[in-house]
């Protein structure tokens, strides 16, 4: 745990959200900040470099995302770390 922690705290999670979300407003890059620096630590996806290699991926859950944050009450995420952020 303590080299992913290192890895993480080296890591740019607010430049790698600030270009997969360019067009997100303040409030909601904060939020996204906060929940990456929350959840990724612990997730394998992000552990084990699947984010790196799928860009498409990773547009897709900054995408659900912005979704939820927008409160469009009748989305379905896919991605289970979306679904996990919309319920909190």
């Amino acid at each position: 745990m303590v080299e992913v922690a290192s890895f993480v705290h080296k890591a740019d999670f607010g430049y790698f959200v600030a270009i997969a979300a360019p067009d997100a407003e303040e409030d909601e890059l904060r939020t996204m900040f906060d929940w990456g620096n929350w959840v990724f630590p612990y997730d394998d996806a992000f552990d084990n470099g699947e984010l790196k290699v799928d860009l498409d991926g990773v547009q897709r859950m900054m995408d659900e995302l912005l979704t939820v944050m927008n409160n469009e009450t009748t989305f379905r995420p896919t991605d289970p770390l979306v679904v996990a952020f919309k319920s909190i």
